[in-house]
């Protein structure tokens, strides 16, 4: 990191592992990748489905130049519209120091992300 125009670079340690997850600017497929971590560690396949508890996960946000801590919440299943089509997706829920993100998987397509939105706020992304 430079602070200003001319100074030495400075290195940023953080106390993390080196397995952390990262989360940019580039946020969807991070996310998505978390997920898939999540998935992996705090869930199981059943005969009924897939059984998932809470998972909790450290991050690394580089252009905030910080870290944070990640909780995840299994929602359920639920039946949302992408495009035209309905469809029954995987609901989690996000919870860190920049707000609560709910994430939405598909079950059917390798647990690709298919939506994403931030509450309290205007933001939703749609994979199509």
């Amino acid at each position: 990191m430079v602070a200003k125009a001319g100074d030495k670079p400075a290195e940023q340690p953080f106390l993390i592992p080196p397995t952390s997850p990262i989360l940019d600017n580039n946020f969807f497929i991070h996310r998505e990748i978390l997920a898939w971590r999540y998935l992996s560690s705090s869930c199981s396949s059943e005969t009924a489905g897939l059984k998932c508890g809470p998972g909790e996960f450290g991050v690394l946000i580089p252009q905030g130049r910080s870290s944070s801590h990640i909780s995840i919440t299994p929602i359920g299943d639920e039946k949302v519209m992408i495009g035209t089509v309905e469809q029954t997706l995987l609901h989690i829920n996000l919870k860190g120091d920049d707000g609560e993100w709910s994430l939405w998987l598909n079950t059917k397509d390798h647990y690709k992300l298919m939506r994403v939105t931030k509450a309290g706020e205007a933001v939703e992304i749609r994979r199509d």
